[in-house]
């Protein structure tokens, strides 16, 4: 029997450690996560060298985000090409245009539900117009957290994950990780762990593709800053119209705003169990590892 060569044998190690969903999560992160902050980093330098803080040209930042989403969107393919050694299906290009456009849609309808609803019950405030060109800046952020966000959260938390442990745990892990990831109070982090982990990881299992996931998590930002103003941070400036959310912090989200509203995570709780329930008639989830044989 011809014995094994070096190469052989150090493949087979390499084959090894690629199969470890460790290792797999560290090497994707570092690629993905590495890329994408490496470019913002590299254009905040070059941005202060070239100009001071307060006078950056105002296409800076929309071409900051654009970089980082492509690169981040090119190194996530090359990981899962050249790492995992696979088609990279999640991303195919078959049905992008349609799954995008649901997403959009779906995300679009319910920040609107919800804010109809608060503003029915008295918990929304109209203030004023802005104008149209307060819709640019978070058009492009929002492209981009969608972009990244996802492929970190879903593309490389919850399908590494779900690939062992099954599509329940993955659900529940990739939820916790996508809450607390926005570092505000405990109450809001698992509100959005809840609301994220359901919604945006079934939108996934449902599909078995990034789009639909993707297109809801930007219409949901895009409507609720860029569109109606209330913004989930200091630095997202006006939107389009400038709005108020006052009353009960239960019922209107108080400090953090509409995302830890009660009525916002009743509707979209809802409307992730309606994507369970079609995904579940699909066949679409996972069984993780020890009950894949029964």
């Amino acid at each position: 029997m011809p014995n094994k060569t070096d190469g052989q044998i150090k493949r087979s190690w390499t084959y090894k450690l690629l199969q470890l969903s460790i290792f797999r999560l560290i090497i994707s992160l570092l690629l993905v996560f590495g890329s994408a902050q490496g470019i913002q980093f590299l254009m905040n330098m070059l941005g202060e060298y070239l100009f001071s803080e307060k006078s950056l040209p105002s296409v800076w930042m929309p071409l900051t985000w654009t970089l980082s989403a492509i690169l981040a969107y090119l190194t996530y393919i090359f990981y899962v090409r050249f790492i995992e050694k696979r088609k990279v299906t999640e991303l195919s290009g078959s049905r992008i245009i349609s799954e995008l456009g649901l997403g959009v849609v779906v995300g679009a309808l319910l920040m609107m539900l919800v804010l109809a609803m608060l503003w029915i019950f008295g918990y929304y405030k109209f203030i004023a117009v802005n104008g149209l060109v307060f819709l640019i800046i978070p058009l492009f952020h929002y492209a981009y957290t969608a972009v990244y966000e996802e492929l970190i959260f879903r593309g490389i938390f919850f399908r590494i994950i779900e690939r062992k442990l099954g599509s329940w745990i993955a659900i529940i892990i990739s939820g916790l990780l996508f809450g607390f990831a926005h570092n505000a109070t405990l109450y809001t982090n698992v509100s959005i762990a809840l609301m994220g982990g359901v919604l945006f990881s079934t939108a996934y299992i449902y599909t078995r593709r990034l789009w639909l996931a993707i297109g809801i998590h930007f219409a949901w930002n895009i409507v609720q800053v860029g569109i109606f103003g209330l913004a989930l941070g200091v630095k997202d400036g006006k939107g389009v119209l400038s709005s108020e959310l006052i009353g009960n912090e239960l019922v209107s989200g108080g400090n953090y705003g509409i995302e830890t509203s009660i009525i916002t995570f009743v509707l979209v709780m809802l409307i992730g169990l309606i994507f369970l329930f079609k995904t579940h008639r699909r066949g679409n989830f996972i069984k993780p590892f020890w009950r894949k044989d029964k």
